[in-house]
């Protein structure tokens, strides 16, 4: 197995003390005494939803190089201005950002960190039989008619975002570079005129005169709302296409995910691990993180030679038709690379950020005075 060392970095491959676990009769990790550390910290206080403490591990075996004594986290809240508030008050020495807080935060004349987290988000259409999306050229129709970088410049307005091109992100390494670079994503362009055909056709195809409305799942925060109407008005505008939006929190927006109850899910994923495959065999007919069933016997054949082979060359070369099948197919609309802006107090130093691993990485954290 080519990507074996990078699967075994991913957290659900670390080894559990099994003594300890049978001990916590099924309560293991609900609380911090319910969980053993070997780690740079320890938890020694987590008051769920709203406090969390670490403290120094004076058992670590490098713990001489750790310089935190302890890391606090004492305002759990998802309101982006109290955060700022907080950041602003020296409560807190790091803030993430918004659309909303970010000119609040430039008129501060903050020092803005952008990190690009490894995710990416997308529209995910249900492949199911009985539903329209189906329909290959109802999907093309919705893919000629998107366009991404309206969605992340003028809608989104947030920077760190990229305009999605492929279900692949920039930051995968292929053979000798990065992935993208070496095998580019499908040139996609809007095109209002081919849109409007592939529907006339989808109609035919469907026995429809008129198309009814689209369900349009999605989860019920402030970012999401601000997407899925942007999308609303693009296909009713361009396509005629009325699209009922159905609004969940996350919990039941997976399940109405999993039982296929939507026509189009704004959905995501981020990676695993580090290797293309933890992106690339995500629409094969087995995984279960494919909501909509898309079934594709040659995508399923290119991710089986990913996973098997060990020539580099011929993994990516998978990759690459997988890439080109999700993009000719409109399996999914990609929608954005997610970048996360955020302010840190500048004494703050030695925070690492990754897009795969422990993020963020206190370990050779410091405070520095100024």
């Amino acid at each position: 197995m080519s990507y074996f060392d990078k699967l075994m970095a991913f957290s659900t491959y670390l080894p559990i003390r099994e003594a300890f676990f049978n001990s916590r009769n099924g309560r293991y990790g609900a609380d911090a005494e319910d969980l053993l550390y070997n780690g740079p910290f320890t938890m020694t206080r987590w008051v769920h939803g709203a406090h969390i403490r670490f403290e120094k591990n004076e058992l670590y075996w490098d713990k001489d190089r750790i310089r935190l004594n302890v890391i606090d986290m004492p305002y759990i809240t998802s309101d982006s201005n109290a955060v700022l508030n907080l950041f602003k008050d020296g409560k807190i020495a790091v803030a993430g950002l918004d659309a909303e807080t970010l000119d609040n935060a430039l008129e501060q004349r903050w020092h803005l960190n952008r990190f690009n987290d490894g995710s990416v988000f997308f529209l995910e259409f249900n492949h199911r039989p009985e539903r329209l999306t189906h329909n290959l050229n109802l999907r093309k129709a919705l893919q000629l008619v998107t366009d991404p970088g309206e969605l992340v410049f003028k809608v989104m307005k947030l920077p760190g975002n990229l305009p999605g091109e492929s279900l692949f992100p920039v930051w995968l390494r292929g053979v000798d570079g990065p992935f993208r670079q070496e095998y580019p994503a499908p040139q996609h362009r809007v095109d209002f005129d081919a849109a409007r055909r592939h529907l006339e056709l989808a109609k035919q195809e469907l026995g429809l005169a008129e198309m009814p409305a689209l369900v349009m799942l999605t989860g019920d925060n402030p970012i999401s709302n601000k997407q899925s109407e942007y999308f609303q008005n693009v296909f009713k505008k361009t396509l005629g296409i009325d699209v009922k939006i159905d609004k969940q929190i996350f919990k039941q927006r997976l399940a109405k995910m999993t039982s296929g109850q939507f026509d189009m899910v704004m959905a995501g994923w981020g990676p695993d691990f580090d290797d293309p495959l933890t992106f690339g065999d995500l629409f094969s007919s087995w995984n279960a993180n494919n909501r909509g069933r898309y079934n594709n016997p040659e995508l399923d054949r290119q991710v089986r030679i990913a996973q098997a082979s060990l020539d580099p060359k011929t993994r990516m070369d998978a990759f690459a038709e997988i890439q080109r099948i999700i993009y000719e197919d409109a399996v999914i609309l990609t929608h954005y690379e997610r970048g996360v802006v955020y302010v840190r107090d500048p004494r703050l130093q030695g925070v690492v950020r990754r897009a795969v691993g422990t993020d963020p990485d206190y370990t050779n954290a410091s405070i520095v005075d100024s």
